[in-house]
């Protein structure tokens, strides 16, 4: 996604290998570049990424990238775009959070 990164193709080929190599799960995600810019801002900005190395893998795929709703973590995964998500300056940010989306989702912690 960054000038010099890997390519989409040479992504998805990273991640058949590892596969091949053994891994048990594969976590998508991505440098924001380097400059201090965050150009990534929406919801789930890896997820599309995911979703890509996840129609190529068997193991399960993470997804990531300002993922701060219970909702869209939920519906993302049962539409099966990832196998999960995973949550990082949320959670560093709110570590009640897990405890609060289970809440907002009406699952017991």
């Amino acid at each position: 996604m960054v000038e010099g990164g890997l390519t989409r193709q040479e992504a998805k080929l990273a991640a058949q290998h590892l596969e091949q190599a053994g891994v048990d799960v594969i976590d998508v995600s991505g440098g924001l570049g380097g400059d201090g810019q965050n150009r990534f801002t929406e919801q789930g900005y890896f997820v599309p990424l995911a979703e890509g190395i996840k129609d190529i893998v068997e193991v399960p795929v993470i997804g990531v990238g300002n993922i701060k709703e219970p909702d869209y973590a939920d519906r993302v995964i049962r539409e099966q775009r990832v196998d999960m998500v995973a949550f990082g300056r949320m959670l560093l940010s709110n570590p009640e959070f897990p405890k609060q989306a289970a809440q907002k989702l009406g699952v017991r912690p």
